[in-house]
């Protein structure tokens, strides 16, 4: 439709074209609606129903290159409404116009796609094996879910909880619920945002309801509204009346997060034990008052865990790898720092070098200032492939190139300078005595 949140109300009777032809993708009117779904046309009949969204049904009448319809049921037609084809369509095949979209990302370097709906298991394999053929298995898939929508005991639910990658969590209006001021969930649909927290997959919520006041989140929500989210999605319109939720939402969800990280035993369903140590990490943030948490790894798996117990510090990821940007930054309180580093040096110069490359950038953002306390969290031996300790330290704006090397190694290890030249020793030697008011000095150092 356009304007995008355009409106037209059909009514009994009404004729209406259901095409499958991209020119009229933006050119929708109450006579002619564009539906992607140009793979379900073949199988539709003459005298066939067609749902859309909760309200409208039309009925076939002729069926050429579009399909010509009568309004049975009248309602509201928007912008992005679901479209129920007759049963025996095929709704496990992915379609062309899906196809187009993946190429699409793929050329553009887009690394996450939504699909608008939960699909069945069957479609999820043939989405899964489409992105292999065309070369984007490493393509993250998200699901949109209207949360208050989600009704009974579907298991459905649980299976789309622990094969999708993320979610975008929406809410709808509570118009037909008698108490329409508040949001009301159902068990199922709280299990299933539960049951997506645990299983550390990524939850975007847009409050788009609750920032206009439409909605107000009854205390028992709390955790699903304020504490399991990752990110929060507004328009941009909407930054002024934003500041209520977010005040909210910033006192609420502290009070949650310390309620959780005081619970004990923990639990801990990882095959390393790397959850317990993404906890005490967690922990450890909110005891100390830590503005950051530097994390050290060719992977973001160990920033990922920490994000998961929602640490008030900015994890700040340093890796070589720079194909991990594509989903890390999706985490919450999660930023990507790229380090251009020498591959062929040893692993104790390389984690050296990083670290250091971190502090240069935390200090030149303003991030840290002296006396403030961070924490590292790094592999001890290059043969470990998750971060398997952490430290912290006392950050001193002067003399801080010269204290992190014994901070993360308590002995100086041997071959810590393998690979360098003479020069560079003495250039390292030289850095020693240098305040951090020489920067460029430093980062020369760093990238060498």
């Amino acid at each position: 439709m356009d304007p995008p949140d355009a409106e037209v109300v059909l009514n009994k009777g009404d004729e209406l074209t259901l095409t499958s032809m991209r020119e009229y993708s933006t050119h929708c009117s109450k006579s002619c609606v564009y539906v992607n779904a140009a793979f379900l046309f073949n199988d539709v009949n003459v005298f066939d129903y067609i749902c859309i969204g909760s309200d409208i049904q039309v009925a076939v009448r002729r069926k050429d290159t579009h399909l010509r319809c009568t309004v049975e049921v009248g309602g509201k037609l928007s912008s992005r409404m679901p479209v129920l084809f007759p049963s025996r369509c095929t709704k496990f095949l992915v379609s062309m116009e899906e196809l187009e979209d993946i190429t699409f990302c793929k050329e553009v370097g887009i690394n996450i796609i939504v699909s608008y709906i939960g699909g069945t298991e069957e479609y999820f394999e043939n989405l899964q094996y489409a992105l292999k053929t065309l070369g984007c298995d490493k393509m993250r898939i998200y699901a949109r879910i209207v949360l208050n929508e989600v009704k009974g005991c579907d298991h459905d639910m649980d299976w789309m909880a622990e094969n999708y990658d993320g979610f975008i969590i929406e809410l709808s209006p509570s118009d037909k619920h008698p108490e329409k001021d508040i949001l009301h969930l159902c068990p199922a649909g709280e299990a299933f945002i539960k049951r997506a927290y645990q299983l550390q997959k990524v939850i975007v919520l847009a409050p788009t309801l609750i920032v206009n006041k439409r909605l107000i989140v009854d205390p028992a929500h709390y955790h699903h509204i304020f504490h399991y989210p990752d990110k929060y999605i507004l328009p941009c319109v909407q930054s002024n009346s934003a500041f209520y939720f977010f005040y909210l939402q910033d006192s609420i969800s502290e009070l949650l997060i310390e309620e959780a990280l005081s619970k004990q035993p923990y639990c801990d369903r990882s095959l390393t034990g790397s959850d317990t140590l993404a906890r005490s990490v967690a922990c450890a943030s909110y005891e100390m008052h830590a503005p950051v948490i530097f994390v050290c790894s060719l992977t973001g798996r160990m920033a990922a865990k920490i994000s998961h117990f929602r640490p008030r510090a900015l994890i700040i990821f340093i890796t070589r790898m720079k194909s991990a940007e594509t989903f890390i930054s999706m985490h919450h309180n999660v930023r990507f720092l790229y380090y251009n580093g020498i591959t062929v040096e040893n692993y104790y110069c390389s984690l050296y070098k990083h670290l250091l490359f971190g502090l240069l950038y935390a200090e030149s953002q303003r991030l840290i200032k002296h006396n403030d306390n961070v924490m590292f969290v790094y592999r001890e031996t290059a043969s470990i492939r998750l971060p398997n300790k952490y430290v912290t330290y006392k950050y001193h704006a002067r003399h801080f190139p010269q204290h992190l090397d014994k901070i993360l190694f308590s002995k100086f290890p041997d071959g810590f300078f393998k690979n360098q030249t003479a020069q560079d020793v003495k250039d390292s030697n030289e850095v020693d005595s240098v305040s951090s008011t020489s920067s460029d000095i430093l980062i020369k150092k760093v990238v060498k």
